[in-house]
């Protein structure tokens, strides 16, 4: 599954398509940012959903991992 970058963008709630390109090439996504000409001579950028889902789920896990109080019931 591919899905635009805009779209990201827009249910991340980040400020611009650049702010969330950074954000994906800094947590070690930038393999599956694809770019690609368009119809009309642009370029579109694209998140390959399913390779990035094992990064941002080791991330999500390093994020809420639980942690051991001595002393805990």
């Amino acid at each position: 599954m591919i899905v635009a970058l805009r779209f990201l963008t827009d249910e991340l709630s980040f400020d611009n398509d650049d702010a969330c390109r950074e954000f994906l090439e800094t947590h070690g996504a930038q393999h599956t940012i694809e770019e690609r000409a368009d119809d009309m001579g642009g370029r579109t950028i694209r998140i390959k959903v399913k390779e990035a889902a094992g990064v941002f789920e080791g991330l999500r896990q390093a994020a809420f991992s639980k942690v051991d109080i001595k002393g805990q019931i």
